[in-house]
């Protein structure tokens, strides 16, 4: 009875912890640019549908409504992806800016694994802009992509 309960606890809790996901990044680019230090929180709310994304410098907020799009590998396997669209239903309920409409993607080493950048690729945006973490920076496959 006792396992079972911990068991129980632990898929409890796993559930819980999975239904957020955190992601500090230090650099920013949007092509043709260089990465620049750019300090970034990401918090991709997937049960409550909400990435909240703060500047941690200029103390500056965004908020943009997501639903689950899609998972995959890239064409070599290097990188996992998991990519998020704007909910509609819901930017509009709550009177989202054309502004706010995009793409947002975390990309991780392999599935589950560390994750290693955010995407935002906005419909108003020119470009992509891109997001490393501090893994991402370190890793010489990710720093390949983008020259």
């Amino acid at each position: 009875m006792k396992h079972t309960f911990y068991i129980f606890a632990f898929l409890f809790f796993n559930q819980l912890y999975s239904q957020k996901i955190s992601v500090q990044t230090l650099y920013k680019s949007i092509p043709p640019q260089e990465f620049s230090l750019e300090n970034n929180d990401f918090v991709f709310d997937v049960k409550e549908g909400i990435l909240n994304k703060k500047n941690t410098k200029d103390n500056i907020e965004n908020k943009y409504y997501i639903e689950f799009k899609k998972e995959f590998y890239d064409a070599n396997n290097e990188f996992y992806f998991v990519e998020y669209k704007t909910d509609f239903k819901k930017h509009s309920q709550n009177a989202g800016s054309k502004s706010e409409i995009g793409l947002f993607t975390i990309m991780y080493d392999k599935k589950e694994g560390t994750v290693l950048a955010v995407f935002l690729n906005l419909l108003e945006a020119e470009n992509t802009a891109l997001y490393l973490t501090e893994k991402g920076e370190e890793s010489p496959k990710v720093k390949s992509l983008f020259e």
